[in-house]
């Protein structure tokens, strides 16, 4: 894509040209992607063509298995600016964070610094290391958002991780992971990022905001099947990790297998300990190349001009934006307020061939790229 076409706008041929990768279009407009994406047609049939080679091949289907997993390492890597070795594939997001979790050396009085509006998968993996004597220090919220200073003022010298969303799950901030990141760089601590609710549908580059450690998985906003999930590792923090739950294909020689050999390899590799989910990671990396083909800036702006047509039409109908739509804090996600009637509101919308979510007492919205205004229209028009 030249540079030219990466600014320009998505036009309606090209919006149209991938609605007709998702049936899902065709019976609802669907906003749910903060829970869970469809996935695209291509995806879908790249998923089946890889069931099928095992199906028919067995074991003679490895070679091109694992050519779908560097595949899949390199698509990745384009998306989120690193190399392909610094990625690897795990079954979800909590999985990525458990690795690190459980794969530092702990010493007493360690303590991680996190929001206290973080999903639960951001916080239990570091939360079960209180018995290694690990303090969490929590950072209080204020409608839906967390200040860097205050960040910055609950890190002392003991330490040893920042775990942060790019995008918080219920209210949509997006966290500015560039400063936090800086602060983090430092001040030595590994800053650890759970990309879920962000990535797909905002761009974001590893390299660019220091990040040590980023879990995210395919199915929510990058259009991928359920069971995929990835672990970027930055290459300077891997021997601070170590290899949890280490197994016969994390080391540098796997074969002949009874030769043991634990060199742990030298890359993001060293957590991929056993059999993948190679169709699924295949679905993935389909989705994410239909993503880079449309532009992550392009996606981005487009997903800008969606969000703000709903906030602008909620405000009209006398309905409260619970998520900040300040530049650098606003995302996919808009939470809003429907007072005591959320969870029927929610259904009346179903009934109306429009999904949306309720989280934490209100109606979440989280609309993709590929949405148009009109059902965005359909949407508000719904409401009571």
């Amino acid at each position: 894509m030249t540079q030219q076409n990466a600014n320009s706008e998505l036009t309606t041929a090209e919006i149209e040209a991938f609605r007709r990768e998702l049936p899902i279009v065709e019976r609802w407009a669907y906003f749910n992607h903060c829970v869970t994406s469809p996935i695209p047609e291509r995806s879908r049939k790249a998923v089946e063509r890889t069931l099928a080679r095992q199906s028919q091949r067995g074991t003679l289907c490895i070679p091109s298995f694992l050519k779908t997993l560097a595949d899949g390492h390199e698509q990745i890597a384009r998306l989120i600016h690193c190399r392909h070795e610094d990625v690897a594939f795990t079954a979800n997001t909590t999985a990525g964070l458990a690795l690190v979790a459980n794969g530092l050396p702990w010493q007493p009085g360690d303590n991680v610094v996190l929001a206290d509006i973080e999903y639960p998968g951001n916080v239990y993996p570091w939360w079960a290391r209180e018995r290694d004597g690990v303090e969490l220090r929590w950072v209080k919220s204020v409608e839906g958002r967390t200040a860097f200073d205050d960040y910055a003022a609950a890190i002392d010298e003991h330490t040893r991780v920042l775990a942060a969303s790019f995008v918080q799950f219920s209210s949509g901030f997006r966290n500015d992971l560039q400063r936090l990141g800086e602060l983090c760089a430092r001040r030595d601590i590994l800053f650890v990022v759970d990309a879920i609710q962000g990535l797909g549908a905002l761009e974001l580059d590893v390299q660019a905001c220091n990040i040590s450690v980023m879990a995210f998985e395919g199915r929510k906003w990058l259009l991928g099947p359920f069971g995929v999930g990835v672990l970027y590792c930055h290459p300077d923090v891997l021997d601070r990790i170590g290899g949890p739950n280490a197994g016969a294909f994390s080391v540098v020689e796997p074969e002949p297998f009874l030769q043991y050999d634990f060199r742990l390899k030298p890359n993001a590799g060293r957590f991929e300990s056993g059999g993948m989910n190679f169709a699924g990671i295949r679905g993935l990396s389909t989705s994410v190349g239909l993503l880079l083909e449309t532009g992550p800036q392009r996606i981005e702006a487009r997903v800008r001009k969606l969000t703000d047509h709903l906030c602008d039409g909620l405000s009209r109908r006398g309905y409260a934006v619970y998520s900040s739509r300040e530049a650098g804090e606003w995302s996919g996600i808009v939470s809003f307020d429907a007072g005591n009637d959320g969870k029927a509101t929610v259904a009346r919308l179903k009934d109306r061939g429009v999904l949306v979510s309720f989280r934490e007492g209100r109606i979440r919205v989280g609309p993709h790229f590929y949405n148009t205004f009109d059902e965005i229209n359909q949407l508000l028009d719904a409401l009571p």
